[in-house]
């Protein structure tokens, strides 16, 4: 399995679109931050600080592997 993400870092709330690849099924990692995280090939996430994602893919066949990725969140700037 592959795993893509739409930005490699984002500002502190935003969101980023994650894009699996290569199986029939995924399983996200952290599910709570994830939306339908036990379905969805690409999901979309908020996030407030950095997080690395597990996503497990499976194919009709009952094979499967795991891809990680890492989504950096810059702080938003503080203005005076």
């Amino acid at each position: 399995v592959a795993v893509q993400s739409s930005a490699p870092s984002v500002c502190e709330g935003q969101s980023v679109v994650l894009l699996a690849s290569g199986a029939t099924s995924y399983s996200w990692s952290p599910a709570a931050l994830v939306q339908n995280p036990g379905s969805a090939s690409t999901p979309t996430v908020a996030l407030s600080s950095t997080t690395t994602f597990s996503v497990t893919g499976s194919t009709a066949q009952g094979c499967s592997s795991t891809a990680q990725i890492s989504v950096a969140v810059q702080p938003s700037p503080v203005v005076d």
